[in-house]
């Protein structure tokens, strides 16, 4: 095998590993299992409520059963959002380690800083297909781990003018934002596969400029013949 067909090889394997990330971004385990504890919750407390009205006096342990169950609704629907982030957290921190490979990982669990990092590569992430869904569901999952999802710093369309939330309300803005997560990862998989693969008349003359401005004609003369080399 050449030189040239190895290289060949390895960029069209990067590239189809990258196509395959983007089946597994889709792969959310945890939503079907609250889905149906949901579901399930949502019954029960149809069948109590029943119960409680063929009662003349309330059934306290009936009551406390409802209540704990709206509560379990609740903590399943904050759950929801909370493993939407971490999934589209963990899947962002492999595609872009899995790009370049000498990123500083401990640095990545910072907004900023990825921001910085796809802005050297000409990325501007608040282009990103559904950048301020995602920039919602940061901001409230971080203000449920605090416990004060009301106190967000971006305070969802659905939770607007309201004192209390319930699980409905909760739902209602993962609803809108569900889908978030895979549109902006595929997003940011399209522009990096243009930043790691595509290069065209204008982003080789950049190329060139730069290496013009920092090499002297010896040296870049050398730096041709050793890429030359490699094809």
């Amino acid at each position: 095998m050449t030189k040239s067909t190895l290289y060949t090889n390895n960029r069209k394997a990067e590239e189809l590993g990258f196509k395959m990330f983007v089946l597994h971004v889709e792969n959310n385990h945890f939503d079907k299992i609250a889905e149906d504890a949901i579901k399930k919750h949502e019954e029960e407390i149809l069948k109590l409520k029943e119960i409680n009205k063929e009662n003349t006096i309330v059934d306290s342990e009936v009551f406390y059963d409802i209540l704990f169950r709206e509560e379990e609704l609740k903590a399943l629907s904050e759950m929801k959002i909370i493993y939407s982030y971490k999934h589209f957290e963990t899947s962002l921190k492999f595609l872009l380690n899995s790009s370049y490979k000498d990123l500083d990982k401990s640095k990545l669990y910072k907004w900023e800083t990825i921001s910085d990092i796809l802005k050297i590569k000409k990325i501007d992430i608040r282009k990103l297909d559904c950048f301020n869904d995602i920039d919602e569901l940061r901001e409230v999952n971080n203000a449920i781990k605090h416990d004060a999802i009301l106190k967000s710093r971006k305070i969802p369309v659905e939770f607007k003018d309201k004192d209390h939330l319930s699980y409905k309300d909760i739902l209602t803005f993962y609803n809108r934002v569900e889908y978030a997560p895979v549109a902006f990862l595929k997003s940011l998989h399209d522009k990096i596969i243009i930043d790691r693969y595509q290069f065209d008349e204008n982003r080789l003359e950049e190329l060139v400029s730069q290496i013009e401005k920092s090499m002297e004609p010896k040296i870049a003369i050398e730096f041709a013949n050793k890429i030359l080399s490699k094809y």
